[in-house]
């Protein structure tokens, strides 16, 4: 607080902010940074949204989410043993910034033999996680959202962390995926609930967003839902606009009523102008 003074004191030009991170719960916060999914003092991921529900002002900017992930096979193998049952933990804890017991709680860590699979699980962990937020702040932007910011996006050293490209400038499958999500202009969806009943309607809203200054008076969006083995069972093709710098806003609502258990694929295509925006999502069915 004494800083803060100090600094205002000294430019009251410029707004001073106490600290990085804050919640604006009672009083006016600064950026904030959401771990649910992550740290267990938060919870699961899906209690963000009942902080956003109640405290708004939270999503105006974000500056840290997400969760830690192994770099690529070759990259990892640089600074562990390639044997999985042969690594150092401790060393990656002390060394490589590594949180495992973190990681235990959201992950089966111990039951991979394979180094490659854990790589992966991790990695597909981070890709959902990042998805489900930057999803959420892109559908409430301007209201209030008005900036994220990924933490973090390189490794400064070796490391396991929540980086999306590592120590030697390998990109992460997160990175790519990372960079669908942040495309200007985007097309995606926001489920309710992580799993649907057999037999039950599935409401999905499709939203489209730009943050381009570019207008596209006509753009198309290609839906598609496939079954377990490929199989469509719901295609439609919708046409929207895209004003430049526009909020979020839904252009659809798709029902389906899916027979049985499994993991479907929701397949979206945003084609605007010259361009074409691919983007998916599993629908967990039980």
């Amino acid at each position: 607080k004494k800083l803060q003074r100090a600094v205002k004191a000294l430019d009251p030009t410029r707004p001073a902010v106490r600290s990085s991170g804050e919640l604006n719960l009672i009083r006016e916060g600064s950026d904030t940074h959401f771990y649910f999914g992550w740290y267990q003092a938060y919870g699961p991921k899906r209690k963000f949204e009942t902080l956003y529900r109640f405290f708004p002002k939270n999503l105006r900017f974000v500056t840290e989410f997400g969760a830690q992930s192994f770099p690529n096979y070759e990259s990892s193998r640089r600074f562990m043993d390639p044997d999985i049952h042969k690594i150092d933990w401790e060393r990656l804890v002390e060394r490589h910034s590594f949180q495992p017991e973190i990681m235990r709680y959201w992950l089966d860590v111990d039951s991979f033999q394979d180094l490659r699979d854990l790589i992966d699980a991790t990695q597909d962990y981070q890709i959902m996680l990042n998805q489900y937020y930057i999803d959420r702040l892109r559908l409430h932007k301007y209201r209030p959202t008005g900036g994220i910011l990924p933490f973090m996006f390189h490794d400064p050293n070796p490391a396991v962390q929540w980086s999306i490209i590592d120590y030697w400038r390998v990109p992460k499958r997160s990175y790519y995926q990372m960079q669908k999500a942040f495309n200007p202009e985007y097309v995606f969806t926001v489920f309710a609930r992580d799993s649907y009943p057999v037999g039950g309607a599935v409401q999905l809203p499709i939203y489209v967003v730009n943050d381009s200054d570019r207008e596209y008076r006509k753009v198309t969006v290609e839906v598609r839902v496939t079954d377990m083995y490929g199989g469509e069972i719901l295609k439609s093709q919708l046409g929207a606009s895209l004003e430049a710098d526009c909020p979020a806003k839904e252009i659809w609502r798709l029902e389906v009523r899916p027979d049985r258990p499994g993991t479907y694929q929701l397949h979206l295509v945003l084609t605007y102008g010259d361009n074409q925006l691919e983007n998916s999502y599993p629908l967990v069915v039980v």
